[in-house]
């Protein structure tokens, strides 16, 4: 499932490559879940059938 990463930053969730690129000793997005910008978005709308927002 994707995240937007402007929210998570904002709210403290970091993946281990935004964590090593923050200089934090450590991630806490869970592996289920993958930091996505508005072009996944963008990409995911025009080729899947449904977007699910909350």
């Amino acid at each position: 499932m994707n995240v937007c990463v402007a929210a998570a930053l904002r709210r403290g969730v970091v993946d281990a490559a935004q964590a090593e690129q923050e200089q934090l000793s450590a991630a806490n997005l869970h592996p289920a879940f993958t930091l996505a910008g508005l072009g996944e978005l963008a990409q995911a709308a025009l080729t899947c059938d449904r977007v699910v927002q909350f």
